[in-house]
């Protein structure tokens, strides 16, 4: 594809990857989604961080 694309796993996901790149069938494949940290107040009235992983449509 010409991009680069990042592996957190060097045993599972970066086979993969490379699997991905010279399969003539796999048309793209693409990098995790951005996370954000979205600040929050629980129940209990304490602060805390809610991780939100943005979908791009």
């Amino acid at each position: 594809m010409g991009r680069v694309i990042q592996a957190e796993s060097h045993t599972c996901e970066l086979p993969s990857l490379w699997t991905w790149e010279f399969d003539y069938a796999t048309y793209e494949f693409w990098d995790q989604p951005e996370v954000m940290s979205l600040p929050i107040v629980r129940a209990d009235g304490r602060k805390s961080n809610q991780l939100l992983t943005l979908a791009q449509n």
